[in-house]
C-alpha cells in the first residue's frame, strides 16, 4: 500500500511538474510575443518620426501618415493586413471647407466629398482639441456623407490642430466593434501628434516656396515692365537723337 501510494504521488508529481513546465513555457512564449510586438511598435514609431521629419513634401507627408497608420495598427506582425480598415486625411481649404487630402480604401465618390466641419464627431474633435471615438456613425450628420464610413461601426477622429491653427482631421474607421482598443488609440494619438508636426513643417515650407515663386514672378513682371518702358521711352528718344545727329552731319 505504501509503495502504491508513493507511486501514485510520484506520478501525480511528475504530471504536475510537466504541467508547470508547459505553463511556464507558454507564458515565456507569450511574453516573448508581447515583447516582439512592443519592439515592432517602437520601431514603427521611430520609423514614423524619421520618415515624417525627413520630407517636406506636403502630399508625401499625408500619404506616409496613412501608410504607417495601416501598419502600426496591425498588432500581430504574423497576421495578414486588415483590408477593412479605412482611413483619410481631411484638410481645410482656403474657403474653410474640409476636403480629402489623401485616403486609403475610399471610393471615387467619397474622394470628392466636401464638408463644413461644423457638426458631428468632426466638429467635436476640432473644437475640443481631443480625439473622438464615435460608434453611432449612421447618425452623424457629416460622416454619413461618406459611403465607405457608413459601413463602419466605429470611427476614430484625431484633430490636426495646434493653437488657433486648424489644419484638418485624421479619420479612421473599422466595421469591427471595439476595434479601437486603448492600445490602438494610443498608437493613433502618437501618429497624429507626429503627423501634426510634419504637416506644420510641410505647410510652412510650402508657404515659403509659394512666396518665393510669387517674388520671382513679381521680379520677372517688373523686369518686363522696365523693358517695355525703356523701349517706349528712352530708347525711342535716343534713336530720334541719333537720327537727327546723322541729318546734321549730312
Amino acid at each position: 500500500l505504501t509503495i502504491l501510494i508513493a507511486g501514485v504521488f510520484g506520478y501525480l508529481s511528475m504530471r504536475l511538474i510537466q504541467t508547470i513546465r508547459r505553463t511556464r513555457q507558454h507564458q515565456f512564449e507569450t511574453n516573448q510575443k508581447i515583447q516582439h510586438v512592443e519592439n515592432d511598435r517602437l520601431r514603427a514609431i521611430y520609423d514614423l518620426t524619421s520618415t515624417l521629419t525627413a520630407t517636406l513634401n506636403y502630399q508625401h507627408v499625408l500619404d506616409t501618415v496613412l501608410d504607417l497608420s495601416l501598419n502600426i495598427l496591425n498588432l500581430d506582425p504574423a497576421a495578414p493586413p486588415d483590408n477593412r480598415l479605412v482611413c483619410a486625411v481631411l484638410l481645410f481649404s482656403k474657403e474653410g471647407t474640409l476636403e480629402v487630402g489623401s485616403a486609403r480604401r475610399l471610393t471615387a465618390t467619397d474622394l470628392r466629398v466636401v464638408l463644413s466641419g461644423q457638426e458631428g464627431a468632426i466638429a467635436q474633435a476640432i473644437n475640443e482639441l481631443s480625439p473622438v471615438l464615435r460608434k453611432d456613425v449612421q447618425h452623424d450628420p457629416e460622416l454619413t456623407r461618406f459611403v465607405t464610413f457608413t459601413t463602419c461601426n466605429e470611427i476614430y477622429c484625431f484633430p490636426l490642430r495646434s493653437g488657433f491653427n486648424a489644419y484638418g482631421i485624421l479619420l479612421f474607421g473599422h466595421p469591427q466593434i471595439k476595434f479601437f482598443t486603448p492600445g490602438r488609440c494610443e498608437l493613433l494619438d502618437i501618429l497624429g501628434s507626429q503627423a501634426l508636426v510634419a504637416i506644420q513643417n510641410a505647410r510652412l515650407y510650402q508657404d515659403v516656396v509659394d512666396e518665393r515663386e510669387r517674388m520671382i514672378e513679381f521680379q520677372e513682371e517688373a523686369r518686363k515692365k522696365l523693358a517695355r518702358d525703356l523701349h517706349d521711352g528712352p530708347t525711342q528718344s535716343v534713336s530720334a537723337i541719333a537720327m537727327r545727329i546723322n541729318i546734321v552731319q549730312r
